[in-house]
């Protein structure tokens, strides 16, 4: 089974086929990575920052109206981290979303394989239907996202 903080996610849909060079990395991946991460404003309009970050929690790309704070990457991969260990608590083989919200904020993280896709914003989100929400950041991000993350870690 799988479990999201917010309900239930679907499974994961099939990669997608993406362009490369035979030389091997694009030599502006990052440019490209943060042009497709822009496109977070679609599915969440009024976002704040949108970011990937690595296995080590370090800022691959980022893109949005704020900068990140020097310890938000930090406690967004302890997010997860705890997330994937309260699914194990319920029987739950993995946590590929994580939904938080407040007031006036949302904060959504989505597994990139051994990265992260991390979305907040400053705006209320209640009205959203987020099993559609994680459902549009499948297939519009994230199969593409893979696929350009693997080509960014590929040496020429």
């Amino acid at each position: 089974g799988r479990c999201c903080l917010s309900g239930w996610v679907s499974p994961p849909t099939a990669m997608a086929s993406c362009c490369e060079r035979k030389s091997g990395m694009v030599p502006d991946a990052k440019d490209l990575l943060r042009e497709k991460l822009a496109q977070i404003g679609s599915i969440f309009p009024g976002y704040s920052v949108a970011c990937i970050l690595d296995c080590g929690g370090e800022v691959i790309v980022h893109t949005g109206t704020k900068d990140i704070d020097g310890d938000l990457p930090s406690a967004i991969s302890s997010l997860q981290l705890a997330a994937g260990q309260f699914a194990s608590h319920l029987s739950q083989t993995d946590c590929p979303a994580i939904h938080v919200s407040g007031d006036k904020v949302m904060f959504s993280c989505y597994e990139l394989d051994a990265n992260l896709l991390a979305v907040y914003s400053d705006t209320t989100v209640d009205t959203f239907d987020m099993v559609a929400k994680d459902e549009e950041v499948r297939t519009k991000l994230l199969v593409e996202l893979r696929l350009m993350l693997q080509n960014l870690h590929r040496v020429p």
